[in-house]
C-alpha cells in the first residue's frame, strides 16, 4: 500500500475544510446596510460557479484548485435584502449614524 505523500494531505485536508466550513458558526454581528437601510447578519456572497469548479475539479487537479482557491479569497459580506456590498456593522459609529437616519419616524 502506498503511503500518501504531502501533496494528497494536504488535498484531503482542503477537501475536508471545504466540506466543515459551513457548519461551523459565523459571526452573526448585527449589520446595517447603507443602500436599503435593513438590518441583521450579514449574507456571504461567493463569486463564481460551483458547477464550473466541479468540472475543473473533474478535468485537473491544477485548474479546479486555482479556481477553488479564487472563489474561497472572492467571498465578501452582502445586505440580505439588497444584495449590496458594504454593509457596516452596527456597533460602529457610522453604523450608528446609519441607523438614526433610517429609523422609523
Amino acid at each position: 500500500m502506498a503511503s500518501f505523500g504531502i501533496i494528497h494531505w494536504l488535498i484531503v485536508a482542503a477537501i475536508v475544510f471545504l466540506v466543515v466550513k459551513p457548519f461551523l458558526p459565523s459571526d452573526r454581528r448585527t449589520m446595517i446596510c447603507p443602500s436599503c437601510g435593513s438590518r441583521g447578519p450579514a449574507k456571504i456572497q461567493v463569486r463564481g460557479s460551483i458547477w464550473i469548479e466541479i468540472i475543473l475539479w473533474l478535468m485537473l487537479i491544477v485548474p479546479g484548485l486555482i479556481y477553488s482557491i479564487w472563489r474561497l479569497t472572492t467571498k465578501r459580506p452582502v445586505c440580505v435584502q439588497c444584495d449590496q456590498p458594504g454593509i457596516i456593522p452596527i456597533a460602529t459609529p457610522r453604523g450608528a449614524e446609519l441607523a438614526a437616519k433610517f429609523s422609523p419616524s
